[in-house]
């Protein structure tokens, strides 16, 4: 493995890392095509959109990222996640915070698909307690140890009853490690990402999606009679908890279709779809082309498409200007809106008083002006 760009004629693979480059400054391709070029990244194409350009993405012929059916899965699941989560909750649930009982840990304030509005509006019905980025919403200061360092973040996490893995975009499979910390932690995930969360969620009823929501008002509603309901609330995290003599049972079959085998060496007859299953996987795929099993013109045919997956902008709705949703109107008549903000300038600035404060401005330019 190297490094250099100057051995790129000799290698075997090519692997790009989309975050640490430009698309304008990809090398030359390869007349031949045969040589196998593979696109690596763990962020959706909307924070990468060259990724989203038919041209630029077909310069590629293998994907290595956060895909279930990428060519080299390399999903955010740390290996071990069953045996993780087939734990009793790190905090019992009498020893939760008596306070907030929801938690956000948020360092893009900004995502682009709005998630931070739907925080907003949701802490209009509900307490919740967001440390990290504080410029979209008021935050906490990270709790400190004893000794005065950090705690650690599933400590922290687990003081909870619920906490928000709201992913900065909306894309297939694009479940990052927030939804593995509130697993980790022993808490329900509010959760919101990709359409389909089941080849993710152990059961049906671990996690809570936004989208079986209205509203955030519809969501603290239903937060609140969880909170004030213990029996409830457990249903959410009954797979953590011993059921006859096998835990396993209980477990979604999809769930434990990709996950169950994490702690094992599959070898050279599967791969596993957490962080380290892609990485072995190429490097088989490398030693194949290298021996000639994986043959040229397979490699030639391929060619990456973009990604048609990704909602844009879903919570952009609930962006508000001095108390009032913009988003339906700006959907709903963008051009008509704009013609109605230029007609009031126009009245106002045809008004005697508005003529009269302008020239009296310009007046003084002048003379300012002419006494230079």
């Amino acid at each position: 493995m190297t490094f250099d760009r100057s051995k790129l004629s000799d290698a075997t693979v090519v692997v790009f890392h989309a975050p640490d480059f430009k698309s304008s400054d990809l090398p030359p391709k390869p007349a031949d095509k045969t040589q196998p070029w593979i696109l690596n990244t763990a962020e959706s194409p909307v924070n990468d959109p060259w990724q989203l350009d038919p041209k630029k993405i077909a310069l590629f012929q293998y994907s290595m990222t956060y895909r279930l059916d990428s060519s080299f899965p390399v999903g955010y699941f740390s290996p071990g996640i069953v045996t993780d989560i087939l734990t009793p909750p790190r905090v019992p649930l009498s020893q939760k915070s008596k306070g907030a009982y929801v938690a956000w840990v948020v360092s893009n304030c900004r995502a682009k698909n709005g998630r931070h509005y739907y925080v907003r509006e949701l802490m209009r019905y509900i307490d919740v307690d967001v440390y990290g980025n504080g410029r979209c919403v008021p935050h906490k200061d990270w709790p400190k140890l004893h000794d005065g360092k950090d705690a650690h973040l599933h400590d922290v996490v687990a003081g909870y009853k619920f906490y928000l893995a709201l992913e900065n975009s909306n894309c297939q499979d694009y479940v990052s490690e927030k939804f593995e910390t509130a697993l980790q932690a022993g808490v329900v995930p509010i959760v919101d990402g990709p359409a389909d969360y089941t080849p993710f969620s152990p059961t049906a009823d671990a996690v809570i999606r936004l989208d079986d929501f209205d509203s955030p008002r519809d969501l603290a509603t239903y937060l609140i009679k969880l909170n004030a309901d213990d029996d409830l609330y457990n249903k959410h995290l009954a797979y953590r908890f011993p059921v006859g003599d096998s835990r396993h049972q209980d477990l979604s079959p999809k769930f434990l279709k990709f996950w169950n085998h994490t702690n094992d060496n599959p070898g050279t007859t599967g791969w596993n779809y957490e962080q380290h299953g892609g990485r072995c996987k190429l490097c088989k795929f490398a030693h194949d082309v290298q021996t000639g099993i994986v043959k040229a013109a397979d490699v030639e045919a391929r060619a990456l498409v973009p990604d048609d997956t990704c909602v844009m902008r879903k919570h952009m709705k609930w962006k508000k200007v001095f108390g009032v949703r913009t988003e339906p109107f700006v959907q709903a008549m963008p051009n008509t809106l704009l013609i109605v903000i230029a007609c009031t300038l126009l009245v106002l600035l045809s008004r005697r008083w508005v003529r009269r404060g302008i020239a009296q401005c310009w007046g003084r330019q002048t003379v300012r002006k002419s006494s230079v």
